[in-house]
């Protein structure tokens, strides 16, 4: 009976052993983590700011974009969004800005063929706000984007309690517009 038993322990013992991951298989996995995911010490506050009587929301990382919305256009400032990149890293792609003036409604998309179809709608290229990942890598967040077709403005945020709010406020979650760092 000793026996079996040390023989069946010895033999689970191996079937783990050979399931983990040797530290060559290790080491190449965190190689390619390092090659995907940038290497950095601060990554930028994204801005966001809300003009009431336009009902639009704005985002920004530059500091001096924000006072000049701010003093000039009439939006108060909201808080700091989320936190992205103001140059290109390692597997990031440009956030567009883009605006339209009719609808009084800036919109934001990673997405080439989205950003087209806004085009076809009334929307003009504004800005390259900063670069996002555009899959959930390197302790990234889902950045939310929602809209309230009353009040014709999109509002983002990674914040789940906010989503809810914002669904509670009449605004119809629409999709993942990028993916950010929480602030």
């Amino acid at each position: 009976m000793k026996f079996s038993f040390g023989l069946i322990a010895s033999a689970f013992l191996a079937v783990q052993a050979a399931a983990l991951p040797s530290s060559a298989e290790v080491a190449k996995n965190l190689s390619r983590d390092a090659a995907i995911c940038p290497t950095f010490n601060f990554v930028p506050a994204l801005f966001s700011a809300y003009n009431s009587n336009l009902t639009d929301h704005y985002y920004a990382t530059s500091e001096l974009e924000m006072l000049k919305i701010w003093v000039k256009r009439g939006y108060t400032p909201i808080l700091v969004n989320a936190r992205i990149f103001e140059e290109q890293k390692v597997s990031t792609v440009p956030l567009f800005r883009l605006y339209n003036k009719a609808a009084q409604d800036h919109y934001y998309t990673i997405d080439e063929v989205e950003r087209q179809e806004k085009k076809n709608q009334g929307y003009e290229d504004k800005a390259i706000v900063g670069y996002v990942y555009a899959s959930p890598i390197c302790g990234s967040t889902p950045w939310h984007r929602m809209y309230n077709n009353k009040l014709q403005d999109h509002y983002y945020t990674p914040d789940p309690n906010q989503v809810k709010d914002a669904v509670s406020r009449g605004y119809v979650w629409e999709a993942i517009a990028a993916y950010v760092y929480m602030p």
